[in-house]
Order: C-alpha cells, then sequence, then structure tokens
C-alpha cells in the first residue's frame, strides 16, 4: 500500500523528490515488487525527460532500478554544475558495482573527492581507479591521509604492473617513501603465496627493497631480495642480477659478510670454477672495500682483515690495478691496527 502510494505521488513535480527518496528507501529493505520498480522506473524516466535537473533523491532511486541507459545518464550527472546534482550521482555510482575510474578522474573536485576515495578503500579494484586516483593528493592532511589508505588499498586487488606505473606517477610527483613502500607493499602481500604472481610482481618486489635501503633498513630490503629465491626459476636474467647486487649490499650493510661473499661468488662466476671477463672491474668489488673501510673505522679489525682476505682469494691473481690501489692501503691499516693493540672483534 505505501509503495503504490507512493507510486502515485512520483507524478507529481512538487512531491516527486519525496516519493523517490521513499520508494528508494523501500526498494533497499526489500520492500518493492519488480512490477512495482518496472512501474517506477518508467514513471521516473518520463519525469526525468521533462526537466533539466533531477532532484538527489531522484537520482538515487534510478540508481536502484534503472539499467544501462539509465546509468549512462547518471554518469552526465556526475559534472553537472550544481554541487548537490553531482554529490548524488557520485553517491549513486559509488555505491554500485560499477568501476570508479569516472570518479578518480574526477577526484580534484571536492564534491567527488571524498565519496571515491572513501569508496576506493571500500571496494576499489581496477587499474584505471587507481592511475586516475593517483595524481590527486588532496590538500587537507586528514583527506590526504585516506587517500594514501585507498592507494594502498587498491594496490591490494590489482596486477602488479598497473601499481608499477601508478608508484611510477608518485616518484615523478615526489611522494613520500613511506606511501611507496605501502602501496608496494600492499601488492607484494596480496600475491605472497601465489605459485604464480601476476607479471610485475617480482618488479615491486625489487623496487620495494631498493627503496627500504634508500630508506636505511637494510635488514628489510635483504629480506625482499631473499623472498625471491626461492622464485629463481621465474626470474630474468636482469631480475636475478638485480636481486644479487641488493643482496650483496644489503648483507654488507648488516654485517652478514659470509653471505655476501657467498652471493658475490655466485654472481661473479663463470660457472666453471673461474670468474667472469672483467669481474674483478665489478662495482660489487667496491661495495665489498667499501665495507672492509666501514670494519676498519669501526676497529672491527678482525672483520676488515677476513673479509678482505676473502676477496682477495675470490680475485685471485687477476686483480685490477685499481682494485688493487684500493685493497694495499687497507691491508697496511689493519695490519697496523693489529700492531697496535686495537680491538678486533665488533
Amino acid at each position: 500500500v505505501a509503495a503504490d502510494a507512493a507510486l502515485a505521488l512520483l507524478s507529481r513535480p512538487e512531491l516527486r523528490a519525496d516519493a523517490a527518496g521513499a520508494l528508494a528507501s523501500m526498494h533497499r529493505t526489500d520492500q518493492l515488487t519488480r512490477r512495482q520498480a518496472d512501474r517506477a522506473r518508467q514513471q521516473l524516466r518520463r519525469a526525468l525527460s521533462e526537466v533539466d535537473t533531477p532532484a538527489p533523491p531522484e537520482i538515487a532511486l534510478l540508481a536502484a532500478i534503472g539499467d544501462d541507459d539509465d546509468w549512462n545518464r547518471i554518469a552526465g550527472w556526475v559534472d553537472h554544475r550544481e554541487a548537490p546534482i553531482r554529490e548524488a550521482a557520485a553517491r549513486a555510482w559509488a555505491g554500485s558495482d560499477r568501476s570508479l575510474k569516472i570518479l578518480a578522474e574526477r577526484a580534484a573536485d571536492p564534491v567527488i573527492q571524498p565519496i571515491v576515495i572513501a569508496a576506493a578503500i571500500r571496494r576499489g579494484d581496477d587499474p584505471w581507479t587507481l592511475l586516475a586516483l593517483t595524481p590527486n593528493r588532496p590538500e587537507q592532511d586528514q583527506a590526504a591521509a585516506q587517500w594514501e589508505r585507498a592507494l594502498a588499498a587498491v594496490a591490494g586487488r590489482i596486477d602488479s604492473g598497473s601499481v608499477l606505473k601508478a608508484a611510477d606517477i608518485l616518484i615523478n610527483r615526489n611522494e613520500s617513501v613511506e606511501l611507496l613502500d605501502a602501496v608496494y607493499s600492499a601488492n607484494i602481500d596480496a600475491f605472497a603465496t601465489a605459485q604464480q604472481p601476476p607479471e610485475g610482481w617480482v618488479d615491486v618486489v625489487l623496487r620495494r627493497a631498493a627503496l627500504r635501503m634508500q630508506m636505511g633498513n637494510a635488514a628489510l630490503a635483504a629480506a625482499d631480495y631473499e623472498r625471491l629465491i626461492p622464485r629463481n626459476d621465474a626470474l630474468s636474467r636482469s631480475q636475478k642480477d638485480t636481486r644479487d647486487r641488493g643482496l650483496i649490499e644489503a648483507y654488507l650493510l648488516t654485517g652478514e659478510d659470509q653471505n655476501a661473499i657467498k652471493t658475490l661468488l655466485a654472481l661473479l662466476g663463470n660457472g666453471n670454477g673461474g670468474l667472469r671477463p672483467n669481474a674483478t672491474d665489478d662495482p660489487m668489488v667496491g661495495s665489498v672495500i667499501d665495507a672492509v673501510d666501514r670494519h676498519v673505522k669501526a676497529d672491527r679489525i678482525d672483520q676488515a682483515g677476513a673479509l678482505l682476505d676473502r676477496l682477495r682469494d675470490i680475485l685471485g691473481p687477476s686483480v685490477s690495478p685499481v682494485i688493487a690501489n684500493r685493497m694495499a692501503p687497507l691491508r697496511a691499516q689493519i695490519e697496523r691496527d693489529k700492531l697496535a693493540g686495537r680491538p678486533g672483534g665488533s
């Protein structure tokens, strides 16, 4: 009875908005029959064809009972000149299961911005939404915090390749390393246990590892690089090289000299017990020498000597003059420190 009464009022312009609101509420609580919904849709379409500006409750009702043609009309209202109409259209769109891209592309609109951010946190699950939302950081701190939360939420539901594209946007806009870490982490965690993660996932892990090195957390970076070791067969030659070089740097910074040397030997080896051509000129050799220097300066003389000896064993007689000239003064300093009785251990 209430639904029939509201339907009767839907044809009266002065009462249409109230009737539409009541019918939308009835639809949400399953109080409209299919026949009543069909009748409401026909009446509402007819009424809206005669006006330029719908009322927000009319938009809500159309979203509840309309079809694709009606949603095309709602999409047009997202750009309406009047803010209440844009808001109603955006809320209807956000409450549907349709892609949020149309709203994300209008995230600079202060009316639409909070609606799309909240919707992205709740259900954003396509790359277009992430890529459209990423360049639109809100000015207010509280809204910006929610925007960051939205980016991470969507990154955890979409393919890794699109996350890399979004990260490039963030980097070009000088966004914080903490935000980048959160976006990378959401995607990594989403597929961490997958037998075949999406294309680009390995690169996301490598990017986060490098970022964490940049943030000064070599231990977490090493953990990222190490998680790719069991997936070795799925890595390209370039990805393996990036992983191993990153591992060496991270191990040296965390004092895991033996692991660093083991990884260095695998990196420089030719597979036949020797070294590949120009191995002694590899930048990683310089990184090991830098680690020896850090040990010396921190009075870890025994560690410095052991690491330098191991490096010399690996390089053998093929050590280049440049590297030899870097190693010689360090060896001399280590011997002087030992004679002077400086502490040997860390």
